[in-house]
């Protein structure tokens, strides 16, 4: 979650929404995002083209937002939402190696 101005929340919005929709597929890989629906049961996974983030507000504060990444299952409609914070360090620690990421978490 983000407690952060508006301008910060837009920098790291621009900065998750730059990665291309293979690094974004192999993140939802490493984390078997698609494993079967634990409603129905199933194991077909919807998203939406270009993979957009959703920003979720908090009611009581207006500052708190959480990014996250939704996919929906094909045949009940449950959705898993992925932060967007782990998606960023996923992509700077396990693609690009960042060892700067690795002492900040």
């Amino acid at each position: 979650m983000y407690d952060k101005s508006d301008e910060e929340l837009a920098k790291a919005e621009e900065t998750i929404g730059t990665f291309p929709v293979e690094v974004i597929e192999r993140f939802l890989s490493s984390v078997e995002a698609r494993r079967p629906c634990e409603a129905c049961g199933h194991s077909s996974w919807a998203h939406i083209p270009s993979y957009p983030l959703f920003q979720m507000h908090c009611t009581n504060a207006q500052s708190l937002v959480l990014q996250v990444l939704p996919i929906f299952c094909q045949q009940c409609g449950n959705t898993r939402l992925f932060n967007a914070s782990r998606i960023d360090y996923f992509v700077r620690m396990e693609i690009q190696g960042d060892k700067d990421a690795a002492k900040n978490a």
